[in-house]
């Protein structure tokens, strides 16, 4: 049978499931075909993966534009809020009735991926709609409907095929690596010792979702403000990720959340997210200079709350930033040993002349190659002072960059990480040091853009997998 008949299977009986109409389903379907013909010096050995990522998204894009879904629009938007990864599963195992270990072939992942990615989804089969009782009408086209049948009976040959044998070999680039401690990533939350417990989790504050909500603090005097929202916990006892999320210079709160997507990203993560600004639009203040704005005071105080309004785990508490954002988190990180686990450090790689060696247990690193406020050779580039311009320039703000290369193979060296993988999420490689920090089971993820000084669009993916399969899985 052709290669591209498992494509072709995949495409359709996901697409069968989004879609009520045949014509539908068709039109989506030669679509994906189509992309998939444009894209193969890109997708390689992964097209079955492709095709169900494809195949997924057009067939969400056509329901949310008018088209009659298969299933429940409460479904549906829930499906469709999920990460790419976690969304492909889910279709790959409650779509085509595929087994673990062949969904993990498949993807090029290990079973113990897939397994903690289905914990996404809140375990509730994507019934067709209740409403739809009668068989589905056929397409009135004879020739389509002849087409329809024709690749409907090649679903059943190919995916019997699929489940029996498995039909993606692992190939080296795109291979994912089987972690050492694999097997505790897939116990329950609820299994964290107490002790790594916040101090919700044992008051009786009631824990749920949270919507947006700004709340004003007192930070030696002067009002400071933090946006907080959370997604639901993964079972009632179970701690949640904690992320503190700094925006870039001049960047307003609003702003920044408006480019990270970090809302949904709560709800996909069963996590906590927290995102913080400059005092008045001013400079972070990176050095903790005494006489620039109480930075410092001021994350120790939203750590500290998040800790008490909400039932969080102490070793998945996660700062993220852009640019001077991240240099900020960085930066805290090391005056303040072991009270993160790990640095989301975007389009701002940092590493402080000064560091403990217990500072974080891992880092995820973005840079872009053409960045040109902080470029990758070190320093400022010319749009710095633009950006600088921008913003109260106050103490705290005069601190050197070294090349990121440089700082990221620095923080490598203070983690004693000792091994090395490559991993392919999505189009994006990243490069990945293992057995870093404290515990032994850290890890520096890195990834290289061809872009400017952005927020780029793969973060959210890339972050998603380190927080749920990577380094911050729920149970270390």
């Amino acid at each position: 049978m052709a290669t591209t008949a498992y494509p072709r299977a995949i495409s359709l009986d996901i697409l069968g499931r989004l879609l009520e109409s045949d014509e539908e389903v068709m039109a989506a379907h030669d679509r994906v075909m189509a992309w998939l013909d444009e894209h193969r010096a890109e997708i390689g050995d992964h097209a079955v993966a492709w095709a169900a990522s494809k195949a997924c998204d057009l067939g969400i894009e056509r329901a949310e534009r008018g088209a009659a879904s298969a299933i429940d629009t409460q479904e549906l938007a829930r499906f469709s809020e999920l990460p790419t990864a976690a969304r492909v599963t889910v279709a790959l195992v409650r779509f085509c009735n595929l087994g673990v270990d062949d969904v993990a072939t498949l993807t090029a992942r290990e079973p113990w991926e897939i397994d903690a990615l289905l914990r996404f989804d809140d375990g509730t089969d994507l019934h067709p709609r209740t409403e739809d009782t009668g068989p589905r009408p056929q397409p009135t086209d004879p020739a389509l409907r002849r087409r329809r049948l024709g690749i409907a009976l090649a679903v059943t040959t190919v995916l019997g095929t699929l489940v029996i044998a498995g039909m993606v070999a692992r190939s080296g680039k795109g291979a994912s690596r089987q972690h050492p401690v694999a097997k505790a990533r897939l116990a329950s939350a609820a299994l964290v010792n107490r002790s790594d417990r916040s101090k919700a989790c044992t008051d009786g504050t009631p824990q749920a979702a949270l919507p947006p909500r700004v709340d004003r603090l007192d930070v030696s005097g002067e009002e400071r403000t933090v946006r907080w929202v959370a997604g639901s916990p993964s079972a009632p006892d179970a701690p949640r990720l904690l992320v503190v999320d700094l925006p870039d210079l001049g960047q307003s709160i609003d702003e920044h959340v408006a480019e990270t997507s970090f809302d949904t990203f709560a709800r996909a993560a069963n996590a906590v997210v927290a995102t913080v600004g400059p005092a008045d639009r001013a400079a972070w203040n990176v050095t903790a200079s005494p006489d620039g704005p109480a930075d410092d005071a001021y994350l120790e105080q939203v750590l500290r709350r998040g800790g008490e309004e909400f039932c969080v785990s102490p070793r998945r508490v996660v700062l993220a930033g852009r640019g001077a954002g991240a240099h900020l988190a960085a930066a805290f990180a090391c005056r303040h040993p072991a009270t993160v686990r790990a640095l989301i450090l975007v389009a701002g790689v940092y590493h402080p002349e000064e560091c403990a060696s217990d500072a974080v247990d891992s880092v995820l690193s973005f840079r872009g190659s053409a960045d040109e406020v902080f470029p990758p050779s070190g320093g400022t580039g010319a749009a710095y002072d633009l950006a600088l311009s921008r913003v109260e320039v106050r103490d705290g703000t005069d601190y050197r960059l070294g090349a990121t290369n440089a700082d990221l193979n620095r923080w490598a060296s203070l983690l004693g990480c000792r091994g090395a993988a490559t991993q392919q999420i999505g189009f994006v490689d990243v490069r990945i040091v293992t057995r870093c920090g404290r515990s032994g089971t850290g890890e520096l993820w890195r990834v290289t853009r061809p872009e400017g000084h952005v927020w780029f669009g793969s973060v959210y993916d890339v972050a998603f997998q380190f927080v749920t399969t990577g380094p911050l899985a729920a149970v270390r």
